[in-house]
């Protein structure tokens, strides 16, 4: 009886867990691909300017 509860919880929790695991990555995409866009755009303002 047990087992079952504790496998009914991990199955309700395995949802949110992979939706956070999800947030995070996502996060860290956006946060990456932010740093490569300020890393770019100051080559090309630099190059504009000369």
């Amino acid at each position: 009886m047990f087992r079952i509860v504790l496998a009914g919880s991990l199955f309700t929790k395995l949802p949110s867990t992979t939706m956070l695991m999800w947030l995070y990555i996502s996060l860290i995409k956006v946060h990456f691909l932010m740093i490569l866009g300020s890393q770019l755009t100051i080559p090309l303002l630099f190059l504009r300017r000369l």
